[in-house]
């Protein structure tokens, strides 16, 4: 597939690694700055054009009447829509847009997306903060995500150390009705990746993946969570524009919220658009002194989303110790994607940029063939794969189909969901999400399909 990129910032750059996973993906990037399409051909196999994204000599020598997908990831919205109806009239077949706000959209007066040759809108900081309130609801949450096409949900928590399944075999799941209908697909322990099979057993500190429908993976979670005696305060530190959304979805689910933002001016026009109902702190939330008049020791959980990565880093590790019950880190650089998930003290963190990349991934599929997201703690992809008739697995155990790495966490049958065992027969028809390293996601669809045709 030809993709064009326009933007070679940080979500720019993440599209690139990402895309250029797959070698049938032929990569272009456009961006003004030269260092930055320098670093990128440094490290990827992708042309590079230095110009404006909206510019039609920049587009057009990149190729744009060949470009089959178009990426304006750029950090100016209406570059971004401009480049969309751009690429549109050199015939790109589908458009994704970057942006911060709808602003630029009026359905009544005509002026839809649609009406702006945009095939896909993605809003990387609403969609961040929509994955922070995921997972506030459980302190052992720290990373859930929905598959569109079934309602299921593959989550991820922590094993608390008074957590009801601690040195528990998982075989002998207490809650069997529940072990019936959820797949625990695979557990981090000590950075790494183990197969839980029915003799394992859980221990504190590890991180499970499971997997089922959104309804049992809820049920799966208030069973396995540690109630913790804390006062249900949220404490959000930055007045970002990703702040200021998670405050007001916060504050509208009727949640007790506190701010601390050290600029007067950035705190009051935050105080004029989130309104009454909402405390603030004056001060950095960095310094022990303001986390303290904010009352960080009994809070449940605090956000760091400020605008520096670093800051919300520190503030994160400085509320822990001072006894937050749970702490979420905002971060957007792409060196924190691995940084963040391998500090204990921090329960989670969470990337716009990256959950922008698992947007643009639910939209790249082909007739059998879904990628939905990467997984950021263990740097896998979700996968779903349909099982044609005459793939080699069709009519076999799931057991004797595939590499015993390979984690297949549920079929999608006649309507039905079903975590994957081991003795499960494949049939014509079933879809099969899977777990898997790209490099393994390749030998598996050899497996699954007759042809190959994965577009990324």
């Amino acid at each position: 597939m030809n993709i064009l990129i326009l933007g070679a910032g940080e979500l720019g750059k993440q599209l690139a690694w990402t895309l250029c996973d797959n070698r049938e993906n032929k990569v272009t990037v456009v961006d003004h700055s030269a260092a930055r399409l320098e670093r990128l051909r440094e490290r990827l196999d992708v042309m590079t054009v230095s110009g404006e994204a909206a510019s039609v000599q920049a587009l057009k020598n990149a190729g744009v009447d060949k470009a089959e997908l178009l990426l304006a990831v750029t950090g100016s919205d209406a570059s971004n829509v401009l480049a969309c109806r751009v690429g549109r009239h050199f015939g790109v077949k589908r458009t994704v847009c970057r942006v911060s706000k709808d602003h630029f959209f009026s359905e009544g007066d005509g002026f839809s997306p649609a009406e702006m040759a945009i095939d896909h809108l993605i809003h990387p900081l609403n969609d961040c903060v929509d994955q922070i309130i995921r997972v506030i609801r459980h302190q052992c949450a720290i990373e859930r995500f929905t598959l569109p096409s079934a309602k299921c949900e593959i989550c991820a928590f922590h094993v608390r150390p008074r957590s009801a399944i601690v040195n528990v075999r998982l075989a002998d799941f207490p809650e069997k009705t529940l072990l019936g209908r959820v797949r625990f697909s695979l557990v981090m322990r000590n950075r790494r990746l183990v197969m839980p099979g029915g003799e394992f057993v859980f221990k504190a500190g590890d991180e499970v993946y499971a997997a089922g429908t959104a309804q049992d993976i809820e049920t799966l979670l208030d069973y396995v969570d540690v109630k913790i005696k804390h006062n249900g305060t949220m404490i959000v530190a930055g007045a970002s524009p990703a702040a200021r959304e998670l405050v007001r979805r916060l504050k509208t689910d009727g949640q007790d919220v506190r701010v601390i933002e050290s600029d007067g001016d950035l705190a009051r026009e935050m105080m004029d658009e989130v309104g009454d109902g909402v405390m603030f702190i004056q001060g950095d939330a960095n310094e022990a002194d303001v986390l303290e008049d904010a009352g960080v020791d009994k809070c449940q959980t605090f956000i760091g989303a400020l605008a520096d990565d670093e800051s919300n880093i520190l503030g994160c590790l400085l509320a822990k110790n001072m006894g937050a019950g749970k702490v979420i880190a905002v971060t957007n650089k792409a060196e924190y994607v691995d940084i963040v998930p391998a500090m204990n003290a921090i329960d989670c963190g969470f990337s716009p940029r990256l959950v922008a990349v698992n947007s643009v991934l639910n939209l790249l599929s082909s007739e059998t063939v879904r990628v939905h997201a990467l997984l950021q703690r263990v740097q896998a992809y979700v996968y779903e794969f349909e099982v044609e008739a005459r793939s080699p697995v069709c009519g076999k155990k799931i057991v004797n189909a595939f590499p015993p790495s390979t984690i297949i966490s549920l079929l999608f049958r006649g309507g039905e969901t079903r975590p994957a065992t081991g003795d499960m027969v494949l049939e014509a028809g079933d879809t099969a999400v899977v777990i898997a390293r790209p490099a393994e996601a390749a030998r598996i669809e050899g497996l699954l399909r007759r042809k190959r045709i994965l577009p990324i």
